[in-house]
Parts: C-alpha cells; sequence; structure tokens
C-alpha cells in the first residue's frame, strides 16, 4: 500500500513511500466503522451500530447507546440507520437524557450537516437518495438552494451560502411530513424570502 510520509511546502508535493507527488491541495479523510465491539460482547450490537428504540435504550434495560453509533428508526427517513453527524450526536443525547430522567420523548429530529469550505458555507437539511426528484429553487456563481423530493415528499434540503433560505426550509422540514408545494406556496416563509431577493 501507499503510506504517507509528509507533505513538502518547498517543492509542494505529497511525499510517500513510491515517491514524491505534486500537489496543489492535500486533502486527508479517514473512513469511521462504529465501535461496538463491547456491546456486540454483551450481545447488543449488529454489524452496523447499536440497535436501539425511539428513547436511545438498547435491549438491555440498563444500557443506552447514543450518537453516531446508536442504530435506531429515523422518522425523516422512514428507516433504520446510523447517522454521523454532530446534530445526531446532540438530539440522541438530549432523547436519552430525558428518558432517564424520567420525561421521555421519542426521537423526531431531522438529520442536518454543514461545512465551511473558504468562503462557501454548504449546509444540507434531511438525507436524499440517489433516485429522489431535484428542484432548483436558486441558483447563481455564489449561491444555490435544491430541494430533493420523492414525488411531493420533501426529503433534502442543500443551501450553498443561503442561510436564510435553509434555516426557513429547515423549520418546515423538522415539522414532519412536507410537500414541496407546501415549500413552495406563495405565502410560505421561504416563498417571501425568494421574493425578497427579487
Amino acid at each position: 500500500g501507499v503510506e504517507i510520509e509528509r507533505f513538502d511546502e518547498t517543492t509542494q508535493a505529497l511525499v510517500t513511500n513510491h515517491g514524491s507527488i505534486p500537489s496543489d491541495l492535500v486533502i486527508a479523510a479517514i473512513g469511521a466503522q462504529p465501535n461496538d465491539a463491547l456491546a456486540t460482547a454483551c450481545g447488543l450490537g449488529s454489524s452496523d451500530g447499536i440497535p436501539v428504540d425511539e428513547f436511545m435504550q438498547t435491549a438491555h434495560p440498563k444500557v443506552s447507546a447514543i450518537g453516531e453509533v446508536s442504530l435506531h428508526h429515523q422518522p425523516h427517513l422512514n428507516r433504520i440507520q446510523r447517522i454521523e453527524s454532530i446534530s445526531e450526536a446532540n438530539d440522541s443525547a438530549c432523547i436519552c437524557a430525558k428518558r432517564l430522567l424520567g420525561h421521555p420523548e421519542p426521537f423526531q429530529a431531522t438529520p442536518w450537516f454543514w461545512s465551511d469550505q473558504g468562503n462557501a458555507k454548504l449546509q444540507i437539511a434531511g438525507l436524499c437518495d440517489r433516485t429522489d426528484d431535484e428542484t432548483c429553487l436558486i441558483e447563481s456563481t455564489t449561491e444555490l438552494v435544491m430541494i430533493r423530493h420523492q414525488g411531493q415528499r420533501v426529503t433534502a434540503i442543500e443551501a450553498l451560502n443561503s442561510a436564510k433560505e435553509f434555516m426557513a426550509a429547515r423549520r418546515l422540514l423538522d415539522q414532519g411530513d412536507l410537500a414541496l408545494d407546501d415549500l413552495l406556496q406563495a405565502g410560505s416563509v421561504f416563498a417571501r424570502l425568494q421574493s425578497s431577493r427579487s
């Protein structure tokens, strides 16, 4: 295999055990798998995380699992899935804490993600499948708002440098099943934001 030794700033090259590779930019990323070895040894793990119910409770009454290792029903997606995001970790921790304090509430959060890359701010709420339809609402050289949907059911909003539109659509998505027509209707908060751009 290839082993990275260092980045040589003088020659702008990535130095590996197989020689140098000229590079303008190097992005180092690692894949992650949930560490569920202890849970698996206790009979609580699976091949993709630790299964929990909508209150972050495992099959054992005294064991909970939260965060990116928790494998549970995602109401927005209507399927069981692990979500790797800060919001998932925070939301599942709150649900678990409420249950432990005697105020159980089922998990209902919409997954969301963000990334700042230079001057670009990417924000995503929800998750879509590759086969979802897309409706582009804003597209310019610096801004983009894309709505992903399955028929009328909105599955995700993806926004680039469009924070106000993103937050308006995310609030609607957080309320539960959202129809594309409801998002686009003339009186919606989202539509008012769009018209204020004109």
